[in-house]
């Protein structure tokens, strides 16, 4: 178990509660103000859990470093190539060296119309090639890429 982790997308806090019922320092950013004030919320009663008003674009800017930094479906809300290449890069920048860097992202292939129909803010098109070509890019080494479908729910139905 890490000793320390970020998160980029802290959404709600989910991952967060997690790592602070384990009494694991955890650092997420959420750039987006209603999900922030619901994390800050839900995790006012961690003493290691801190989540930032941080903009992807400024996380290189922070000072610490993590064993674990981590993204769950941000990396697809990226507006171009070069900026989820920022946005890895910067969590890479985050990770201790012997550290590990995690993105979780829909996989545009297997979503299909669903991709930009599922969420308005999908912007670039993930798929495990394109995310494989930028670690490459940016000295990552790959221990395992794999393909889950996309599954999907909706608040109407139960």
């Amino acid at each position: 178990m890490p000793e320390s982790v970020l998160e980029v997308g802290t959404g709600i806090g989910r991952a967060a509660a997690f790592f602070g019922n384990r009494n694991i320092l955890y650092v997420g950013i959420e750039p987006t103000e209603s999900l922030r004030k619901a994390a800050k919320r839900r995790l006012v009663s961690f003493d290691r859990v801190k989540i930032l008003d941080l903009d992807f674009s400024t996380l290189s800017l922070m000072g610490q470093n993590f064993d674990h930094s981590f993204a769950v479906h941000v990396i697809e809300h990226a507006s171009s190539p070069s900026e989820a290449r920022s946005w890895i890069s910067a969590m890479k920048d985050r990770t201790k060296q012997n550290g590990y860097v995690s993105l979780a992202c829909p996989n545009f292939l297997s979503y299909g119309k669903y991709f930009y129909d599922g969420d308005w803010t999908h912007s670039y098109p993930t798929t495990p090639n394109r995310l494989i070509a930028i670690g490459n890019d940016i000295g990552l080494k790959l221990i395992n890429c794999q393909d889950s479908r996309a599954t999907f729910t909706s608040p109407l139905i139960k």
